[in-house]
Order: C-alpha cells, then sequence, then structure tokens
C-alpha cells in the first residue's frame, strides 16, 4: 500500500458512502406518502451511526495496516482539498436550490429532505472522488 493515508481514506469514504446511501435510497424510493415516515428516521438514524462506524473501522486498519507517517499536510494536500471542495460545494449549491424548489411544487416534506439528502451525498462523493483522482494524478 503505497498510497497516502489520506488518498486510501478518501476511499474508504467513497465506497462506505455509496454502499450506505445507496441503500438508503433504495429501500425509501419511490415515496409511500408526500411526507417522511418514522420508518424513513429509523433507518436513516441507524445507517448514519453504520457509516460512522465504518469510518472509524476504516481508519483503525488502515492506520493498523501501514504506518503512515504524514502528520501535518503539506501544499499538495491543501491544493488537493481545495479542489475537491470547489467541486464539492457546486454541487451542494445545486442540490439546496433543488430543494428550495421543491419545496414550491412539491407537496409534504419527503422530497425537500431527500434532495437536500441527496445532494449532500453527492457532493461528498465528487469530493472524495476529486481528491482520489488528484492523488491518483500525481497533483
Amino acid at each position: 500500500m503505497n498510497n497516502s493515508f489520506k488518498e486510501n481514506y478518501h476511499w474508504v469514504t467513497l465506497i462506505s458512502i455509496v454502499l450506505i446511501y445507496g441503500y438508503y435510497f433504495v429501500k425509501v424510493l419511490p415515496p409511500s406518502g408526500p411526507d417522511i415516515t418514522a420508518e424513513n428516521v429509523t433507518l436513516f438514524a441507524g445507517l448514519l451511526v453504520l457509516l460512522v462506524v465504518l469510518h472509524i473501522v476504516g481508519a483503525i486498519v488502515l492506520i493498523a495496516v501501514a504506518k503512515f507517517n504524514d502528520p501535518h499536510p503539506d501544499e499538495r494536500d491543501q491544493l488537493v482539498n481545495l479542489k475537491g471542495s470547489r467541486n464539492a460545494s457546486w454541487i451542494l449549491t445545486t442540490g439546496v436550490f433543488a430543494g428550495m424548489a421543491a419545496v414550491l411544487l412539491a407537496p409534504g416534506n419527503f422530497w425537500v429532505l431527500h434532495i437536500l439528502l441527496a445532494s449532500l451525498v453527492v457532493s461528498q462523493l465528487v469530493e472524495s472522488a476529486t481528491q482520489i483522482f488528484h492523488y491518483r494524478r500525481g497533483f
């Protein structure tokens, strides 16, 4: 494993988010009504706890498998983080505007909340994927 800790951790983030939120959206779509249900909230809370556990376990495994020695981010890490955050902010901004449109167009709160959640999830995926791309590219 010759990748940096940050690159490997972005892989953990990317895979865990795709699996956890992919499962969530498969379970709750299509909606059974215009509002979210208690089952949706319970499922979300349980999967959120699982996501946190996966991130913690992933970090522990990465640290245990290889001794990473990069405690301070260098200029390259800062530039990669900046590029990832920039791309993610565009997705999140677009999602917020879509959520605002859903407030005006869709009855209930189901679509508003899930559009906002989806934009948050997609923005995190874009951020991690962008950072992985730049680490792989050797930026």
